[in-house]
């Protein structure tokens, strides 16, 4: 079981260390440490000199920098400035900035263009930014606006400003998406493709476009060339999915109680709930669409009949397992676990 920590993988009983060294973060994967409780990230700014750990991917997601609706990598700062009327933000990186960047923003600033073009390097100066507002109409004059982030397409799913970034990659053979807070790998183009490990990310639907573009002629036949928009290939069933069980990423806290549906491709009819415990009792959760064969043989076989599995929650198992809930209706794995009353049998 591994997870991203920025620009590597670690395994499940590594933690990932994040460290600041001027304006750069460094991550590394570590066994020599185990964190107290303080010394895990927080957010943005739980990252110093000292570093910070993480053991989830959600909490690497987490120490992106939020800025005016913008997420930025831990390693970049937040742009503030004016464009044609609007106040816009947009992420950067200081080894590109040099001097340029040394205006920070006023704490608290309030925005107006004499003020701008202002950094922030730190979420305690992004969350003072205030908004400005209208106290009286005033017809000739311009209000500013922030710079609006809508959802583009990433394959079955649809990123926007709280998830925008969409990483794509291949998973047996197939090429999946899904949206993310944080860039993970590195940015799709001819000469770093989906198909690298880990993948590549995109933050608007060009790119996408783009990257399925060189993958189709790269890795595959005309009959079975990938679209950005598969609907012909969609089946009847429709489950919840979110995590990917291929490159050990599971879904953040807040997508498990999201409303996720999706529905599944032809000859992928059934819906599933993988549960995956760590002999450090840390568990993750993914949330998928899955064939006859992988239902049968992930559930049937391996789960269904374990007692802590069948009574999840309520029969303990203190060692590392996994838990595997195969179902047979519409949504049936919006819950942790799935309703008993759905779940596949030899006869349904």
């Amino acid at each position: 079981m591994t997870y991203p920590c920025l620009n590597k993988f670690c395994h499940g009983t590594e933690h990932c260390h994040l460290t600041r060294h001027e304006h750069n973060i460094v991550s590394s994967c570590s066994t020599l440490h185990v964190p107290n409780s303080n010394e895990y990230c927080v957010n943005h700014d739980s990252i110093n000199s000292h570093g910070c750990y993480c053991d989830t991917a959600d909490c690497v997601q987490n120490t992106a920098l939020h800025c005016l609706g913008v997420m930025c990598n831990p390693s970049q700062g937040c742009e503030i400035y004016r464009q044609n009327g609007e106040i816009i933000a947009q992420c950067y990186s200081w080894d590109k900035c040099g001097d340029n960047c040394i205006h920070r923003c006023h704490e608290p600033l309030i925005l107006d263009y004499a003020r701008l073009p202002c950094y922030c390097d730190s979420q305690v100066c992004a969350d003072r930014i205030e908004i400005p507002t209208v106290t009286s109409p005033v017809p000739t004059k311009a209000v500013p606006v922030l710079q609006q982030f809508y959802p583009y397409a990433c394959l079955a799913s649809n990123c926007d400003k709280y998830e925008p970034f969409c990483q794509l990659f291949e998973a047996n053979k197939n090429v999946e998406g899904r949206c993310m807070v944080i860039k993970i790998g590195q940015l799709c183009s001819p000469a770093n493709d989906l198909s690298v490990h880990g993948g590549c990310y995109c933050s608007d639907s060009k790119c996408v476009s783009n990257a399925l573009t060189d993958y189709n002629q790269k890795h595959t036949t005309a009959a079975t060339l990938v679209t950005e928009f598969p609907l012909n290939n969609q089946g009847t069933r429709t489950c919840h999915i979110c995590g990917e069980m291929t490159i050990q990423v599971p879904c953040s806290s807040g997508q498990i109680g999201k409303d996720l549906p999706h529905t599944c491709k032809t000859g992928v009819d059934y819906c599933m709930t993988d549960i995956v415990q760590d002999a450090l009792g840390n568990v993750d959760v993914f949330k998928r669409c899955v064939d006859l064969a992988t239902c049968e043989n992930k559930w049937i076989t391996e789960s269904a009949g374990l007692d802590y599995c069948k009574h999840y929650g309520v029969v303990k198992n203190l060692d590392a397992h996994s838990c595997h809930f195969c179902c047979t209706q519409d949504k049936c794995n919006s819950m942790l676990v799935p309703n008993a009353t759905t779940w596949y049998t030899k006869t349904n």
